[in-house]
């Protein structure tokens, strides 16, 4: 065991998904989103309300599938910040997929700008249409980012950072759409 880097935690939440696992981690969802906010200056701190209510907006307006999980996580853990974490992802993220001495390999980095994101990943036992896999979240979050269900997938979400010449504020529309799975 490396004894620089904790283990990262598996929970199961194949029954009661995200919103179970957001109430059941409320003070570890409340840490992550206190180290993500430490991106804001002190002074922008107060203006989190209302990037929360633009987000809240944001995912409403484009109909996404996990709005109502959102909604459920937001009401249960009660604080600011959960409809704009759950948004970020707009943000940017790098992915990488690659070949290596016959082995395939999916990567990310997660290069948000919020400190804490590593130090709060989990591996989270989940259950889709599809059958059972592993993903990496945390508490609080909903949707998968990198998932992967051993000798079936390894799926990434990668959405670049796309400023269309009008800085942050113009970032791409989120991807919403579910993935259909295939049957074999």
């Amino acid at each position: 065991m490396n004894t620089l880097l904790p283990d990262i935690p598996i929970v199961d939440i194949r029954d009661g998904g995200p919103p179970h696992h957001a109430r059941q981690s409320a003070a570890r969802a409340r840490a992550l989103r206190d180290s993500c906010l430490r991106f804001f200056s002190r002074a922008a701190l107060p203006f989190i309300s209302a990037l929360d209510w633009l987000s809240h907006r944001a995912l409403k307006r484009s109909r996404s599938p996990y709005f109502a999980e959102v909604a459920q996580i937001a009401a249960a853990l009660d604080f600011s910040g959960v409809w704009l974490l759950n948004a970020s992802y707009q943000w940017g993220c790098t992915a990488r997929a690659c070949e290596q001495n016959g082995e395939a390999w999916l990567t990310r980095t997660l290069d948000w700008p919020f400190s804490g994101l590593g130090r709060h990943a989990e591996l989270a036992h989940m259950r889709g249409a599809c059958g059972d896999f592993v993903s990496v979240t945390w508490p609080g979050y909903v949707g998968v980012l990198t998932a992967m269900a051993p000798r079936r997938f390894a799926a990434a979400l990668n959405q670049g950072r796309y400023d269309g010449g009008r800085g942050i504020a113009g970032c791409a529309p989120a991807i919403t759409r579910r993935m259909r799975c295939a049957r074999r």
